[in-house]
């Protein structure tokens, strides 16, 4: 993802004389170091000093220049978080362009784990909030930094997991996925695509259940487009948001959009919780540990099911000791036991017939 960002300002640079760059620490070499070869006076080493680098972008840009800020996600909303206000306020055209967003950054610890970023931001005046996917959906981003007057937050969680392959994009949607049964719709931002298609392959999954979703990236989070959305989960019975962020980003903007439109729809918001994180690692790990998001296929089904009438759509799984699975129903009474290592249900009132497949 950030090798088509620095593609991109090399050409910028080149085009536009009015545009400077201001790294911190590392990330001056790392985001411009081409840019820094042909035109050092356009490109600032602000060090460890997120603060700074805000005030000196927004001077720049209440002078008429246009600047592209590099940083993590953690340290420009919290340490630079009343310089970006102010920003926002003037409505100065600055860019802050983020890594290691959400919960994205393995290495080090809690100080740089930005689950909240989108949130600390999208009550600021001005602003838009962008939180990419694919590399199409970058490329949208960085087009509307060239024309946009106002400041501009992109949070990049991908760490270099990408999913590039779009069916249709708009500058706020894209469509990921089509199953075309109107019965079930994931909206989902940044990192989360990458466990939807790739990693957990979640959407591989939910189709051995015979439930294809519609399948889109919501890759502006602010101003959150409410009647492109309004008009996208009007068709759906159920409605699944997936994000790898706590409460304030886009699951709780779609729920206001539901609630205040009055859209008739079973709701189900996966994100982080309010809770202790209390382990730090890879992605992929903590990402399991906070949001399951390995068996997160399971939980999708049994929520799209949860009303049916249909016996075995209301039957609980429960773990035994031993090797095998009992499933109750209703009142908790053994009907059916499922040997972990058969793919046959066996009854217990009519003798062991095999009478249906099942899946693990």
């Amino acid at each position: 993802m950030m090798n088509l960002v620095v593609d991109y300002m090399d050409k910028l640079a080149e085009k536009d004389s009015d545009t400077y760059f201001i790294g911190i620490d590392g990330y001056r070499y790392y985001m411009t170091s081409n840019i820094q070869k042909k035109f050092p006076n356009r490109v600032i080493g602000a060090g460890i000093s997120e603060q700074n680098a805000i005030s000196m972008a927004t001077g720049l840009a209440l002078s008429g220049k246009t600047v592209y800020v590099f940083m993590i996600a953690a340290y420009a909303t919290r340490r630079a978080l009343d310089q970006f206000k102010f920003a926002c306020y003037c409505g100065a055209k600055i860019r802050v362009i983020t890594t290691l967003s959400g919960l994205s950054h393995p290495f080090a610890g809690f100080s740089h784990t930005a689950i909240d970023d989108v949130t600390l931001m999208k009550n600021s005046p001005n602003i838009e909030i962008y939180n990419p996917s694919t590399l199409e959906e970058m490329q949208q981003i960085l087009k509307r930094c060239e024309i946009y007057d106002g400041p501009i937050y992109i949070a990049d969680d991908s760490f270099g997991n990408t999913y590039s392959k779009t069916i249709k994009i708009d500058d706020d949607i894209a469509l990921s996925y089509k199953g075309g049964k109107n019965k079930l719709c994931i909206l989902y931002t940044g990192l989360a695509g990458h466990f939807l298609h790739s990693k957990s392959q979640i959407i591989k999954k939910l189709k051995a259940y015979k439930a294809e979703p519609d399948v889109y990236s919501v890759y502006k989070l602010e101003p959150i487009n409410k009647e492109k959305i309004k008009n996208i989960i009007s068709k759906y019975k159920n409605v699944v948001t997936f994000e790898i962020r706590g409460e304030g980003s886009l699951s709780s903007s779609i729920a206001e959009i539901i609630a205040s439109e009055g859209i008739k729809v079973n709701f189900l918001p996966i994100r982080l919780k309010n809770e202790k994180l209390d382990t730090m690692g890879y992605y992929d790990f903590v990402s399991d540990k906070y949001l399951g998001v390995d068996t997160l296929d399971e939980k999708i089904i049994k929520f799209i099911n949860k009303k049916k009438n249909f016996i075995f759509n209301k039957l609980i799984l429960k773990n035994n000791k031993k090797n095998f699975k009992i499933i109750h129903f209703f009142l908790f009474i053994p009907y059916l036991i499922i040997l972990k290592n058969s793919q046959s249900i066996k009854h217990l009132l009519f003798g062991f017939i095999k009478i249906r497949k099942i899946r693990f």
